[in-house]
Order: C-alpha cells, then structure tokens, then sequence
C-alpha cells in the first residue's frame, strides 16, 4: 500500500497575511489571506499527466488556470513585421507557411472571474462590437462570459489554436468575527482565521483528488482523453482525502489535525508571529 499523503505532496503554505478590520455587525474581525502551493505538479510526475481536457473542464473548478489562444499568420502578411514575444513555431496550415501569434491569455480564477493578461482588441474588434464592450485592456477583470474563446470551426481547420494550463499556487482567505458579548482575542482570532484559509485549501485539493478517483474507479470514463502516461498503480484515494475532511471542524485554538496534516512542514506560530 502506497502512503498517498507522501505521494501526492503535500500542500505548503507559501505565505499568509492578515488583515483587521471591522464586521458588518460592526464587530472586530480578522481576516487571513493565504497563498498555498498544491504541489500537483509533483503529483504529475510520480503518476500522470493531465491533458487539456481534464484541465479545461475540471482542474479550473478548483484552481486557476491559464487560457491562451493562438491565430495563424500567413509568412506574406508575417513579413516585415516583428512577431510578438509570445508566439508558436513555424507551421503549415492547408500548404500555407506561417506562424501562431498570441491573440489573447487570460487568467481565470474558479469563480469564473478572469484577469486579462493579453488582449488583441483589433483581432476581437467585431466581438467588441457585437457586446458593446470597451477596448480590453491588460490587468482588466472580465466576466468568462464575455470573453472570447477560439472559434470552432477556426480550431477544427487549425486556423486558430488554444493552450490551457493550470498554476500549482491559489489564494484562500479565511476570517473570524468576535461574537458582541466577548472581549477580542487577537491572538485567537488569528488563529481561527488562518485554520479557515487552510480549511479552504484543503478541501479543494481534496475535491479535486475525488475527481481523479473518479476518473480512475469509473468504468464509464476513458481515461486516455482526460489523463495520459500513466505512470503507476492509483490506489486507496481515502487515505489522502480522510486527512482533508474537515466536516465538524469547530472554533477551538489548537488546530485540527485533520487539515495541519495535509500541509507540508507547517508551523501555525511562525505564521502568527507576523
């Protein structure tokens, strides 16, 4: 039997900041935003690598991902102009020569909020028109929804192209009120503030970890077209995902193991010193 919550790596804790404040209620309360590495890069490794697909429709639920799409350049129209930073190698498209140039990338959170990184407004123009949308600019927050993707037919006859890819780092944040009758614990507050972050973090590498046990165990998906080279026997996926239940946590000051243990060399005081 394979000790998962080694194989899999376990979460870290990259930093975590805190912030006080005042409640609606207008109670003190602490809030902890916390940036946690999932290390599922690693897991890829040891075991498999996930495809596009399997990233497209079910990593982006739990973690953000990069969505980059790519247009054809014909060599003639190439010529004379320098290429952007960011392009694909030299390709062939129905005998014509050319190249892939970046058109769009965006950062897309699971809450289906995306932040621009690039954005080619005269490539979109008639999108733009069409929503009556103002020139996109870079570092913008858009709703997915209004955002174009590749189009169908010029993804089919390979005219245009996409990349989707996940980051292995996510921000949580986790707060704590002080009920109207208590005196304010700060040091409490903290506490129960960073343990909610890290419950937050904890369940999403968990549902995502079900999801692979899923594919897995289900004798209804084809795993070719979600994962590839398998690596290993994937076996007993409760061990992992038993540490991340957090069902029943409860606001006490000693942290719960069931959500410390899943994260890697993880010193709460060392945080809470800051």
């Amino acid at each position: 039997m394979q000790d998962f919550t080694l194989n899999l790596g376990k979460l870290q804790i990259i930093d975590a900041k805190f912030k006080k404040s005042e409640s609606s209620t207008g109670n003190d309360k602490f809030t902890c935003e916390m940036r946690v590495k999932s290390n599922f890069k690693e897991f890829e490794k040891k075991f498999m690598v996930f495809n596009e697909t399997f990233v497209r429709k079910r990593v982006i639920k739990y973690l953000p991902v990069v969505y980059t799409v790519f247009t054809f350049v014909r060599e003639e129209h190439a010529e004379g102009v320098a290429p952007l930073p960011e392009t694909m190698a030299t390709a062939y498209v129905n005998g014509e020569r050319g190249y892939y140039q970046l058109v769009a990338k965006y950062y897309l959170e699971p809450n289906r909020k995306a932040r621009v990184i690039y954005f080619d407004n005269e490539y979109y123009r008639d999108h733009i028109a069409k929503y009556g949308l103002d020139n996109i600019k870079e570092g913008q927050m858009v709703d997915v929804k209004l955002l174009p993707h590749t189009d169908a037919r010029l993804l089919e006859d390979k005219y245009e192209k996409e990349a989707w890819e996940y980051c292995d780092c996510f921000t949580v944040t986790g707060s704590a009120s002080c009920h109207p009758d208590d005196g304010f614990d700060g040091s409490k507050g903290r506490k129960i503030a960073m343990l909610r972050a890290m419950r937050k973090a904890a369940n999403r590498v968990r549902n995502l970890i079900l999801e692979l046990d899923d594919l897995v165990n289900s004798e209804e998906n084809d795993m070719p077209y979600t994962i590839i080279r398998p690596k290993n026997v994937l076996l007993n996926f409760e061990l992992y995902s038993e540490k991340c239940n957090t069902n029943g946590y409860s606001d006490v000051l000693e942290p719960d193991c069931r959500v410390t243990d899943v994260f890697k060399g993880f010193k709460i005081e060392k945080f809470l010193e800051r």
